[in-house]
């Protein structure tokens, strides 16, 4: 819904056992909070479970983001772990 509205999304494939992810997930916190980001809509999937959504956006790994911008995927990233890489992966859904 949030991508027929246009609405910008970024959804989060993460699992419980992943480092990466334990490190990712402060700072995602962090940059959401600012005041850029405000509109910003984010979808937590879970690696292991959805397994229909990690095949649609062609997803092979915990620890990626991909991003939307007016419906349509405008960025990706997997495995970030510094805030400013993971800020200019977020930006491209402004």
């Amino acid at each position: 819904k949030a991508l027929a509205e246009g609405k910008p999304v970024i959804v989060d494939f993460q699992a419980d056992w992943c480092p990466t992810c334990k490190v990712q997930k402060p700072l995602v916190q962090a940059l959401l909070r600012e005041p850029r980001m405000k509109d910003v809509v984010l979808f937590v999937a879970d690696y292991d479970k959805e397994k229909d959504l990690k095949r649609a956006l062609r997803v092979s790994s915990q620890s990626t983001f991909v991003v939307f911008k007016g419906g349509k995927e405008v960025g990706r990233s997997t495995g970030q772990t510094k805030k400013e890489d993971l800020a200019e992966t977020f930006a491209k859904a402004l």
